[in-house]
């Protein structure tokens, strides 16, 4: 992640407002990103994606953690905007941070969607190769393919789980948001 981004997420973060900020991938720049922004007041209220990019919005936290947190560090880090030293990434907050994002970008479609879209698109991959190849390379593909999208459901639900207790070992408790959106909250949240 570019501390240009935290910067340019930094100074905008100075006006109090809510701010939206891009990350270009998810592991390496959205924990960066939030863990900045925890520390000068502010939360993640919501991660999407955008046309190439993830979007994630942040919202000033009126907590008194989170206030007194950012007191403390725009006293300690007053240049962090303007290239001065950011506070160091704590490597547990941060694991904490990835695991919430993993669980909020995995909830946005339900597991059932996800393997009848895959279902769906391997199928048209092995007829389009059946017509090409012939029928039993169509078949090949086919059962491949199935094969990964199996390997690909039981890898994202051990992940799930490992996520799942990581948050829910920290105190995160499990919310669902008006339009139905799952989402770990940080213990000061309840």
């Amino acid at each position: 992640m570019s501390e240009r981004h935290i910067r340019r997420m930094l100074r905008r973060m100075a006006a109090g407002e809510p701010v939206q900020a891009g990350a270009g991938t998810f592991g390496q720049a959205f924990a960066p990103l939030v863990f900045y922004a925890q520390q000068f007041g502010y939360t993640y209220t919501d991660v999407t994606v955008g046309r190439r990019q993830l979007l994630i919005r942040f919202e000033p936290d009126p907590s008194p953690q989170a206030q007194a947190r950012a007191a403390e560090n725009r006293a300690r880090y007053q240049d962090a905007a303007d290239g001065g030293e950011l506070p160091p990434l704590d490597p547990d907050a941060v694991a904490l941070i990835k695991a919430q994002g993993y669980f909020a970008m995995d909830h946005g479609i339900g597991e059932k969607a996800k393997i009848g879209l895959s279902v769906f698109l391997v199928s048209l991959v092995s007829l389009a190769f059946a017509g090409r190849f012939g029928l039993g390379v169509g078949a090949l593909v086919w059962i491949g393919s199935m094969a990964l999208v199996t390997v690909g459901v039981f890898s994202n639900r051990r992940s799930h789980a490992r996520n799942t207790a990581l948050l829910e070992a920290a105190g995160y408790t499990l919310d669902t948001g008006p339009r139905g959106r799952r989402r770990f909250l940080p213990p000061s949240d309840r």
